[in-house]
């Protein structure tokens, strides 16, 4: 109400992988979306200490759980109707409160489910620091992104499994917030998006904390 713009850094929105991915299910080349599965995987790495207590933490789920669950959203175009989920320390001792893994299922309003599981216990040795992807079953065929997002494979009732040519970079995030602002396009983070995708991410959380499912 006051014409104040804001926005949230869900920066998968912008990567080709995922943009490619979504234009895919939209063309409606793998039919009615009926399982979605997310993952990210990351290194522990040194983490500050304000990370080891949920007083000064908000967890794994709304930490990074929020960019494959909105992932989910944006690139099926379905809604989450109820989410339960899990997460703990198991590995790692040390690190306090800090939880080094979580997983989310959740309904979808197509009757649809989807998962995200996420963990913090990607090997040092690995090549990257995250390992992101995102794999969306239909009823006519089934796209994912693979190797840490470097891969974009599909497969129908009529094509044998194949590479897509990934898109270019799109348009910094940045950028488009600041074009928006300017009303020159739409924003591709729009406030009502990062509102919705807070919701589901506590209710999550607090799911996982209760362990009970939360409509959302």
């Amino acid at each position: 109400r006051s014409g104040i713009h804001w926005s949230m850094l869900l920066t998968m929105r912008v990567e080709p992988q995922y943009r490619l991915l979504r234009s895919v299910i939209e063309s409606g080349e793998i039919g009615e979306v009926c399982l979605a599965a997310a993952q990210k995987s990351y290194r522990l790495g040194v983490r500050p200490e304000w990370q080891k207590q949920k007083a000064t933490y908000s967890g794994i789920i709304p930490f990074i759980g929020i960019h494959a669950l909105d992932l989910i959203r944006w690139c099926t175009g379905r809604e989450f109707t109820e989410v339960y989920a899990c997460c703990a320390n198991v590995g790692h001792p040390e690190m306090g409160e800090f939880e080094d893994e979580g997983h989310v299922v959740a309904k979808l309003d197509n009757g649809a489910s989807a998962s995200a599981r996420l963990d913090y216990c990607r090997p040092a040795a690995a090549p990257t620091h995250g390992d992101d992807r995102l794999r969306v079953a239909g009823s006519k065929g089934v796209v994912e992104s693979l190797w840490c997002g470097k891969q974009v494979t599909l497969i129908t009732q009529d094509q044998a499994p194949r590479e897509l040519e990934l898109p270019a970079v799109g348009e910094n995030q940045f950028v488009n917030f600041v074009r928006s602002i300017r009303g020159e396009c739409a924003c591709d983070v729009p406030a009502e998006d990062c509102l919705r995708m807070t919701e589901v991410v506590l209710k999550a959380r607090a799911s996982a904390r209760r362990g009970i499912p939360y409509p959302v």
